[in-house]
């Protein structure tokens, strides 16, 4: 059997390390009109959420079928409110998240790269498939640009140990402003932006953040930029095929968490849902649900209420702050967060919700040839 896979992203290669896993028989050629995995994928990085599974996310990879290293493990995170408050939470269990480097030999991407050339995949760059040939879509956010980054990349920092997260609306209204860190003192600050109307001030409000927010002063001190990163995202609720055929992955099925833009993860278990379907004779979509539904309904809810509905993550967490001390366990913190963030939605008017939910997906439907 022939599978044509368009896109040599993460989902693309986790559907067609999973199909050659499963079935050695199966011809599986990959496309991408890129370059080179580093001209697909610049350098920088990524963080994934460890405290939203149940097990550890490295072991679940494994037990996937991928290979993956190289994870750098993160137990403090640090929230920057207005008015100088802050909340300083610590893991006294598993990590809160792994963060990862993007782009370069050793990456995310060339360790999955790496096990679909083991693998014999056929993988071709600067070309592309026939739309009506290809049996799965992979290309990102090709339709819709809903999120926007910009931030620099830097080496030489000497903190690489806490995630930074600025909730402020004088500099990243609908979205926020993080530090992510990797080992050999690297760590990528980025401005991420979930309204489109406020795109065009990014750069500036970046610059700004960084000259006045005094822990990212501290933070960058003596640390040298390398270069720019900037990207943009795709999410909604999920669409698993175009004319009930070919199958979509990652945010080319609007699979980016809408909320924090996190994909990374759900690129890997949307591949990997393909990638079984084919395999079995299953039901795409059921699996996809199973295993990304209710992440990706309730992130797009929470950017629904805080675009359309004005309940900002600044407006929760300023809430939370007199509520709890500024320094509890990451355990706590989650779980009084968690409360708040459902008795606050719970006073928005449902039908208002679901409504403007309703028209998200009316005005951006994934499934568009």
């Amino acid at each position: 059997m022939e599978i044509k896979i368009a896109g040599a992203g993460i989902a693309g290669l986790s559907a067609a390390i999973t199909l050659k896993r499963l079935r050695k028989d199966f011809d599986i050629s990959i496309r991408d009109k890129a370059n080179s995995i580093k001209d697909k994928t610049p350098r920088g990085v990524n963080a994934l959420r460890n405290y939203a599974e149940n097990i550890d996310i490295q072991k679940k990879y494994l037990e996937l079928g991928f290979e993956l290293q190289n994870f750098h493990p993160i137990k403090r995170q640090i929230f920057l409110l207005s008015n100088r408050k802050y909340f300083d939470i610590e893991s006294t269990e598993k990590p809160i998240f792994y963060t990862t480097i993007r782009g370069i030999k050793s990456s995310i991407d060339d360790m999955l790269l790496q096990q679909a050339i083991d693998l014999k995949i056929n993988i071709q760059w600067n070309s592309t498939f026939k739309k009506e040939e290809t049996d799965i879509f992979a290309t990102g956010a090709e339709l819709y640009s809903h999120c926007v980054g910009f931030g620099q990349h830097f080496t030489d920092v000497e903190q690489t140990d806490t995630i930074y997260v600025l909730q402020n609306s004088k500099y990243c209204p609908y979205g926020y402003m993080c530090i992510l860190p990797y080992s050999n003192n690297e760590a990528t600050i980025v401005l991420g932006k979930f309204n489109l109307d406020h795109k065009s001030q990014i750069k500036s409000d970046y610059n700004r953040a960084l000259q006045e927010i005094p822990q990212f002063q501290e933070y960058i001190k003596g640390a040298s930029v390398k270069y720019e990163v900037n990207g943009v995202g795709n999410y909604g609720l999920p669409s698993p095929t175009i004319n009930g055929s070919s199958l979509l992955i990652g945010e080319r099925a609007g699979l980016l968490e809408a909320f924090r833009g996190y994909g990374v993860h759900n690129a890997i278990l949307s591949g990997y849902a393909a990638g079984i379907a084919l395999v079995n004779g299953s039901d795409y979509s059921t699996l996809q649900n199973e295993m990304l539904f209710q992440s990706v309904e309730r992130g797009l809810l929470r950017r629904i209420a805080e675009n359309e509905l004005n309940l900002s993550s600044e407006r929760i967490l300023t809430e939370l702050f007199d509520r709890i001390p500024n320094n509890v366990s990451w355990e706590i913190f989650r779980s009084e967060l968690n409360l708040l963030e459902k008795e606050l939605l719970g006073k928005i008017d449902l039908p208002i919700l679901m409504n403007s939910m309703d028209e998200w997906n009316r005005k951006y439907p994934f499934s568009i040839e």
